[in-house]
C-alpha cells in the first residue's frame, strides 16, 4: 500500500469492536509494519491514543 492510500484515512472517523463494546475513534496517522497496515487512533469521547491493526478499525467514509 503507497502513502498516498494509507493517507487517505487520517483525519476520517472510525469505530473499534473490543470485548462487546463498540468505540468511535478519529485516525490520527497511519504505517506499515511488518508488512500490517496500523492506524493511530484516538477516542472521540475520553483521552488517550493507540496504533491498532487496521483491520480492527471500520473506518466510516463520508456522505457524497
Amino acid at each position: 500500500m503507497s502513502i498516498e492510500e494509507m493517507s487517505k484515512s487520517i483525519g476520517k472517523e472510525g469505530t473499534i469492536v473490543s470485548d462487546g463494546m463498540r468505540f468511535s475513534v478519529v485516525v490520527k496517522d497511519a504505517k506499515s509494519a511488518y508488512g500490517n497496515l496500523r492506524y493511530l487512533v484516538t477516542p472521540k469521547a475520553g483521552v488517550g491514543q493507540s496504533w491498532v491493526n487496521a483491520n480492527r478499525v471500520l473506518v466510516l467514509e463520508a456522505a457524497q
